[in-house]
């Protein structure tokens, strides 16, 4: 009986395996807790208990901890029982080299509902509680929303689990097409972890037949201090795809907060206003009179640092709240919980008067302009931007504040495009844009085609898909 009870306490240790239980409050050796990025409830919603994610986007996520000593393996195991929500779920763990080393496996969700089970592999797990809140790993549902019912850490390899690296490392390499290239969205705003630039990390990606890699950069990134330039967050980038024969996209983005330097925002911003409530987002205002000079400084430093031999194409991200070429819809790094809706974004003092400009020079008298939109204005400066919507005016003013909106937009898209070409002749260089031609985010596609053509350059579209009437 004593070996028994001696058996039993030990079992988690010995042979590697505990786990919560959300649904009955049962655990062994594991615990949960919320932290300020990482919050959750525990309770009964559409018929089942569970754990679920917070509302506020930049806290969808759980974190766990081991609480009993674990054996150190080379690998591990976490079987998520969840409800099927929305949007991708990732697990990042306390890893040898990282905090958040993030496991290689990704489970889409589909909102069906259903309860369905996720395997995620760690490699070198330290349990060393190293994550927030002094956790050891978290399901990361950053993008969507996740409903948990079970987790357990266990060193055995689940039934039909397929582990995506041996899968890779078996399969014969992908070979592409003469003419094609493969790019491969690799980093963000922030510095790539260790495993990311590793030699085996490119020698996979070449195996798959992955060309060229992706980065989002701003000015924030290369100065974040006014006249000291940095280049660290890309360099080991770049140098990683010097060696191994490949490319980089620069993803060159100067609008939503995480791309401008706080410097520069202090001196020269301007934050796109809404008509509709009259706040701000924190998304440069496309009519920011000091814009223009700071993508130029941008861009120069840029060049000046990144010759063209390593770049497969620039991509520019000249607006919005991820980087496109409209206004601000919502979403965008670290700013969800901050104001930004669809609307109508030209409620700056500097938006307003260039209306005025356009209108000015469009009609030349208020006169022309009144009987053109039946309206009683005095001077031009009587003039505001409108919702057309609330039909004021007859809708020729309507037809003119698009012009105008859809305009200004286009304007700064050639800006850039034109800025660009100078410095890099001859790459490759796409604007970004997106939407679905809501008037709203002030995106002319096909204006915005013409007037970036005569340069060589061409559109990338966030939205586009393989159904050509959802296009």
């Amino acid at each position: 009986m004593l070996s028994l009870i001696v058996l039993l306490a030990v079992s988690a240790q010995v042979f590697g395996a505990c786990y919560i239980d959300f649904s009955t409050g049962k655990r062994e050796g594991m615990e949960a807790r919320p932290t300020a990025d990482g919050q959750f409830t525990v309770g009964a919603a559409d018929g089942v208990v569970c754990a679920r994610s917070g509302e506020d986007p930049n806290s969808r996520m759980i974190y766990l901890d081991v609480t009993e000593p674990f054996p150190a393996a080379e690998r591990a195991f976490v079987i998520v029982e969840a409800y099927d929500k929305n949007g991708p779920v990732f697990l990042q763990y306390d890893g040898k080299d990282d905090a958040y080393t993030m496991s290689p496996d990704v489970h889409g969700q589909n909102g069906t509902g259903a309860l369905r089970t996720m395997v995620f592999i760690m490699r070198d797990p330290v349990w060393s509680g190293r994550e927030n809140g002094g956790h050891d790993l978290r399901i990361n549902g950053i993008n969507g929303s996740i409903a948990v019912k079970r987790v357990e850490v266990t060193l055995e390899r689940p039934e039909d689990y397929i582990d995506p690296v041996e899968e890779l490392d078996n399969m014969r390499p992908n070979v592409l097409n003469p003419g094609m290239t493969a790019i491969q969205q690799w980093q963000v705003h922030y510095r790539l972890n260790p495993e990311d630039l590793s030699d085996l990390t490119f020698e996979r990606a070449k195996k798959l037949g992955i060309t060229s890699m992706q980065s989002y950069v701003g000015l924030r990134q290369l100065e974040p201090q006014e006249g000291q330039p940095d280049f660290s967050v890309y360099d080991g980038l770049t140098g990683q795809l010097e060696k191994h024969g490949m490319k980089w996209l620069p993803f060159l983005i100067m609008a939503p907060e995480v791309s401008v330097p706080d410097w520069w925002n202090e001196k020269h911003g301007v934050f796109a206003k809404c008509l509709e409530h009259g706040e701000e987002a924190p998304v440069q205002s496309i009519w920011n009179p000091a814009l223009r000079e700071g993508v130029k400084r941008f861009l120069t430093m840029f060049r000046e640092h990144y010759k063209p031999e390593v770049i497969e194409a620039l991509n520019f991200g000249i607006s919005g709240c991820w980087g496109e070429s409209i206004q601000v819809v919502g979403g965008g790094l670290g700013i969800m919980d901050r104001h930004q809706h669809l609307g109508y974004w030209c409620g700056d003092e500097y938006a307003r008067a260039d209306l005025r400009r356009y209108l000015k020079d469009k009609y030349g008298s208020v006169a022309a302009l009144n009987k053109a939109w039946k309206a009683s204005f005095r001077s031009f400066e009587d003039v505001e931007p409108l919702i057309p919507g609330e039909k004021k005016y007859a809708d020729r003013a309507v037809v003119d504040f698009h012009d105008w909106y859809y305009g200004s937009m286009t304007d700064l898209a050639e800006f850039w495009v034109k800025t660009a070409r100078e410095l890099y002749p001859d790459t490759p260089i796409y604007l970004c844009t997106g939407g679905d031609g809501n008037p709203m985010m002030g995106a002319d596609f096909s204006d915005q085609a013409r007037r970036i053509a005569p340069y060589g350059a061409g559109i990338r579209i966030t939205n586009q898909g393989d159904n050509v009437f959802e296009n």
